[in-house]
C-alpha cells in the first residue's frame, strides 16, 4: 500500500488532534483537545512559523511531523525543530516514518535551513536510529534542555450576530472579521454576563439571533488597550482600532468558541 505524504492544512486539524492525542496517550498524557486545535491552527496560518505534514496509508491516517522554525545565532541562519513526529502503531516499520522526514527535509532544504533539532529519548532505540538515518547526531550531550512558559493570557467575550459568526467560523474559528468602514473600533468585552447582555438584548432585536463568542489572547497584546468601563463596573470593554485587528487576530491563543446562543422567542440554546 503505498504512503502518501500531504502538508496539512486548517482542513486537516481534527485528524492532527486526533493522531497528537494517540501520541501523548502512550505517554499516559491527557491531551486538551482544544488547545492543540487552537495551537495547530496558530502554526497552519502563519508560514514562517513552521509546517506540518501528515501521511495517509491508501484512505487511512497513518501519522504526522511537524516543523517549527527560528532564527539560530549558533548556525547564523534559519534552525528548525522536528516538534512531534509520530506514527499510529499499525502503520509503524513500513517507511511512514521516513516519508514524513523526506517530506520535512526537503522543505528545509528550499527554505535554506542551516540546522535541524530533535529532541529524542535515548531509551527509544527506533527513533534514535530512524534520525541517526537523516544524519542527525548528538550535539552537546553535557547540556540541559530548561523549559518555562512565558504567554499568559486573559480571557475576552464578543457578542456577534449570525453574519459575524459565519465570517468567523470561515476562518476556522481563529480570527474575526475586518471592521467595515463605519466600524473604526473592535469592541471585545471583559466579562460573560456583559456579553450576554448585549447578544440577548441587542443581536436579537437587529439580527435575528445572538451568540457570545469566548476566546484567550496574548495578555502583553490585550494590555495595549486600556479597559474602557462604559456603565456600570460590569459594563467594561477593550477599544482596539479596526487597523489593529490584524494583529489582535495573530495574538488569539487557541480558538474561538461559541458559550451562548439566543434567539428571539427563546432564551438560550
Amino acid at each position: 500500500m503505498r504512503t502518501i505524504i500531504e502538508r496539512a492544512g486548517q482542513a486537516d486539524i481534527p485528524d492532527l488532534v486526533e493522531l497528537m492525542s494517540q501520541f501523548y496517550a502512550e505517554s499516559n498524557y491527557t491531551l486538551d483537545r482544544e488547545w492543540a486545535a487552537g495551537s495547530f491552527a496558530q502554526l497552519l496560518r502563519d508560514e514562517t512559523r513552521g509546517a506540518v505534514w501528515i501521511a495517509r496509508r491508501g484512505i487511512e491516517i497513518a501519522g504526522h511531523v511537524v516543523l517549527v522554525l527560528r532564527h539560530s545565532m549558533e548556525f547564523g541562519g534559519p534552525a528548525g525543530v522536528v516538534d512531534d513526529l509520530f506514527v499510529l502503531p499499525q502503520f509503524r516499520r513500513q517507511g511512514v516514518g521516513s516519508a514524513l522526514l523526506f517530506a520535512l527535509f526537503d522543505a528545509c532544504r528550499k527554505l535554506h535551513v542551516a540546522a535541524l533539532h530533535v529532541e529524542v529519548g535515548s531509551d527509544n532505540v527506533a527513533a534514535v536510529a530512524l534520525y541517526r538515518t537523516f544524519g542527525l547526531r548528538d550535539h552537546g550531550t553535557e547540556r540541559q534542555t530548561l523549559i518555562v512558559q512565558l504567554m499568559e493570557t486573559v480571557t475576552l467575550f464578543r457578542p456577534v450576530g449570525p453574519k459575524e459568526l459565519a465570517l468567523i467560523e470561515q476562518s476556522g474559528w481563529t480570527a474575526f472579521p475586518p471592521r467595515l468602514p463605519e466600524q473604526p473600533i473592535f469592541y471585545p468585552v471583559l466579562n460573560e454576563q456583559y456579553a450576554v447582555q448585549i447578544a440577548r438584548d441587542w443581536n436579537v432585536k437587529s439580527d435575528g439571533a445572538g451568540f457570545v463568542t469566548k476566546f484567550q489572547v496574548n495578555a502583553s497584546f490585550a494590555n495595549r488597550y486600556p479597559v474602557q468601563v462604559v456603565g456600570s463596573s460590569m459594563h467594561q470593554e477593550l477599544w482596539v482600532p479596526a487597523e489593529d485587528l490584524a494583529q489582535f487576530n495573530q495574538a488569539i491563543v487557541g480558538r474561538i468558541e461559541v458559550v451562548a446562543e439566543f434567539r428571539k422567542g427563546s432564551d438560550s440554546g
